[in-house]
Protein backbone atom coordinates (compact mmCIF):
# COMPACT_ATOMS: atom_id res chain seq x y z
CA UNK A 1 0.00 0.00 0.00
CA UNK A 2 1.38 3.49 -0.76
CA UNK A 3 1.43 5.85 1.67
CA UNK A 4 -0.93 9.32 0.44
CA UNK A 5 -0.94 12.42 2.60
CA UNK A 6 -3.65 13.40 3.98
CA UNK A 7 -4.28 16.23 1.71
CA UNK A 8 -4.36 14.64 -1.84
CA UNK A 9 -6.04 11.26 -0.43
CA UNK A 10 -8.31 9.84 -2.94
CA UNK A 11 -12.22 9.04 -2.81
CA UNK A 12 -12.33 5.86 -4.39
CA UNK A 13 -16.13 5.67 -5.77
CA UNK A 14 -17.24 2.05 -6.58
CA UNK A 15 -18.55 2.26 -10.53
CA UNK A 16 -20.87 -0.82 -11.67
CA UNK A 17 -22.42 0.81 -15.07
CA UNK A 18 -26.06 1.11 -12.47
CA UNK A 19 -28.08 4.75 -12.24
CA UNK A 20 -26.77 4.81 -8.66
CA UNK A 21 -23.38 4.13 -9.15
CA UNK A 22 -23.73 7.00 -11.34
CA UNK A 23 -24.98 9.17 -8.59
CA UNK A 24 -22.21 8.48 -6.43
CA UNK A 25 -19.77 9.25 -9.03
CA UNK A 26 -21.72 12.98 -9.47
CA UNK A 27 -21.93 12.78 -5.30
CA UNK A 28 -17.81 12.47 -5.22
CA UNK A 29 -17.10 14.68 -7.89
CA UNK A 30 -19.24 17.26 -5.82
CA UNK A 31 -17.16 16.66 -2.44
CA UNK A 32 -13.66 16.51 -4.67
CA UNK A 33 -14.72 20.37 -5.55
CA UNK A 34 -14.73 21.12 -1.36
CA UNK A 35 -11.23 19.11 -0.93
CA UNK A 36 -9.23 19.06 -3.62
CA UNK A 37 -9.14 15.28 -3.20
CA UNK A 38 -8.98 12.82 -6.61
CA UNK A 39 -11.72 10.60 -7.23
CA UNK A 40 -10.52 7.30 -8.33
CA UNK A 41 -13.26 5.79 -10.24
CA UNK A 42 -13.08 1.56 -9.77
CA UNK A 43 -15.12 -1.19 -11.17
CA UNK A 44 -14.60 -4.56 -10.23
CA UNK A 45 -14.62 -6.89 -12.67
CA UNK A 46 -15.41 -10.65 -11.48
CA UNK A 47 -16.48 -13.74 -12.99
CA UNK A 48 -20.40 -13.83 -13.19
CA UNK A 49 -21.74 -16.78 -10.74
CA UNK A 50 -24.31 -19.34 -12.41
CA UNK A 51 -26.57 -22.00 -10.73
CA UNK A 52 -25.02 -25.36 -11.19
CA UNK A 53 -26.08 -28.63 -9.37
CA UNK A 54 -23.66 -29.00 -7.03
CA UNK A 55 -22.89 -28.80 -2.99
CA UNK A 56 -22.39 -25.36 -2.93
CA UNK A 57 -24.76 -24.58 -5.65
CA UNK A 58 -22.58 -21.73 -7.40
CA UNK A 59 -19.93 -21.64 -10.23
CA UNK A 60 -17.68 -19.42 -11.16
CA UNK A 61 -16.62 -18.82 -15.46
CA UNK A 62 -13.25 -18.44 -15.46
CA UNK A 63 -11.49 -15.36 -16.99
CA UNK A 64 -13.42 -12.47 -16.68
CA UNK A 65 -13.05 -10.15 -19.34
CA UNK A 66 -11.15 -6.89 -17.83
CA UNK A 67 -11.32 -5.11 -21.27
CA UNK A 68 -15.25 -4.81 -21.37
CA UNK A 69 -15.24 -3.74 -17.78
CA UNK A 70 -12.74 -1.03 -18.56
CA UNK A 71 -15.88 -0.31 -21.62
CA UNK A 72 -18.51 0.10 -19.03
CA UNK A 73 -16.65 1.99 -16.84
CA UNK A 74 -15.80 4.71 -19.20
CA UNK A 75 -19.29 4.21 -20.95
CA UNK A 76 -20.44 5.07 -16.97
CA UNK A 77 -18.24 7.72 -16.13
CA UNK A 78 -18.84 9.26 -19.52
CA UNK A 79 -23.05 9.10 -18.45
CA UNK A 80 -22.39 10.67 -14.92
CA UNK A 81 -20.07 13.52 -15.73
CA UNK A 82 -20.65 16.11 -18.56
CA UNK A 83 -17.69 18.06 -18.26
CA UNK A 84 -15.01 17.19 -19.79
CA UNK A 85 -12.48 18.02 -18.19
CA UNK A 86 -13.95 16.73 -15.12
CA UNK A 87 -13.86 13.83 -16.87
CA UNK A 88 -10.33 13.87 -17.75
CA UNK A 89 -9.53 14.06 -14.21
CA UNK A 90 -11.33 10.88 -12.96
CA UNK A 91 -8.71 7.70 -12.21
CA UNK A 92 -10.18 5.17 -13.78
CA UNK A 93 -9.26 1.65 -12.78
CA UNK A 94 -10.48 -2.03 -13.41
CA UNK A 95 -9.41 -4.84 -10.95
CA UNK A 96 -9.92 -7.97 -10.74
CA UNK A 97 -11.67 -10.13 -8.19
CA UNK A 98 -14.58 -10.66 -5.61
CA UNK A 99 -16.96 -7.31 -5.13
CA UNK A 100 -16.59 -6.61 -1.52
CA UNK A 101 -12.31 -7.78 -1.58
CA UNK A 102 -11.56 -5.50 -4.24
CA UNK A 103 -13.25 -2.34 -3.13
CA UNK A 104 -11.76 -2.45 0.51
CA UNK A 105 -8.57 -2.94 -0.91
CA UNK A 106 -8.83 0.11 -2.77
CA UNK A 107 -10.41 2.33 -0.06
CA UNK A 108 -6.82 1.82 1.81
CA UNK A 109 -5.56 4.86 1.15
CA UNK A 110 -8.55 6.65 0.67
CA UNK A 111 -10.01 9.35 2.45
CA UNK A 112 -13.65 8.22 1.48
CA UNK A 113 -15.24 5.45 -0.01
CA UNK A 114 -18.97 6.08 -2.02
CA UNK A 115 -20.81 3.45 -3.37
CA UNK A 116 -24.40 3.45 -4.96
CA UNK A 117 -27.10 2.37 -3.08
CA UNK A 118 -28.43 -0.41 -6.00
CA UNK A 119 -26.25 -2.18 -8.62
CA UNK A 120 -26.46 -4.10 -11.19
CA UNK A 121 -26.45 -7.26 -8.37
CA UNK A 122 -29.80 -8.22 -7.67
CA UNK A 123 -31.26 -10.08 -4.83
CA UNK A 124 -29.18 -10.33 -1.00
CA UNK A 125 -26.11 -10.46 -2.58
CA UNK A 126 -26.44 -7.09 -3.06
CA UNK A 127 -27.37 -6.62 0.41
CA UNK A 128 -24.98 -8.20 1.67
CA UNK A 129 -21.62 -6.37 0.04
CA UNK A 130 -22.84 -2.90 0.88
CA UNK A 131 -23.28 -3.62 4.60
CA UNK A 132 -19.79 -5.53 4.74
CA UNK A 133 -18.41 -3.26 3.03
CA UNK A 134 -19.83 -0.31 5.62
CA UNK A 135 -18.65 -2.37 8.42
CA UNK A 136 -15.15 -3.37 7.42
CA UNK A 137 -14.14 -0.11 5.24
CA UNK A 138 -10.73 1.65 6.46
CA UNK A 139 -12.12 4.55 5.68
CA UNK A 140 -15.55 6.56 5.79
CA UNK A 141 -18.37 5.47 3.81
CA UNK A 142 -21.47 6.94 2.22
CA UNK A 143 -24.08 5.27 0.34
CA UNK A 144 -26.00 7.22 -2.13
CA UNK A 145 -29.11 6.70 -3.33
CA UNK A 146 -29.81 7.00 -7.12
CA UNK A 147 -30.86 10.54 -8.96
CA UNK A 148 -28.73 13.89 -8.36
CA UNK A 149 -26.87 14.39 -5.48
CA UNK A 150 -28.30 16.98 -2.62
CA UNK A 151 -27.86 17.57 0.70
CA UNK A 152 -30.72 16.36 1.60
CA UNK A 153 -29.07 12.52 0.85
CA UNK A 154 -26.55 13.52 3.83
CA UNK A 155 -28.78 14.69 6.39
CA UNK A 156 -32.10 12.68 6.73
CA UNK A 157 -33.11 9.25 6.04
CA UNK A 158 -36.42 9.08 3.91
CA UNK A 159 -39.59 7.99 5.28
CA UNK A 160 -39.87 4.61 3.66
CA UNK A 161 -35.65 4.32 4.86
CA UNK A 162 -37.45 4.85 8.48
CA UNK A 163 -40.04 2.02 8.22
CA UNK A 164 -37.65 -0.15 7.07
CA UNK A 165 -35.23 0.08 10.33
CA UNK A 166 -38.43 0.20 12.57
Amino acid sequence: MSTVSSTNRPIVVGVDGSPASEAALRWALSMQAGTGSPVRAVMVASPPMVPVSSLDGFAAFPDPDPFDAAVLLQRTVNRAVADPAARAAIEQRVVMGGVMDSLLDQAGDASLLVIGQTGRSLGRRLLSTARQVVVKAPCPVVVVPPGPPTPAHLLAPSESELAEVA
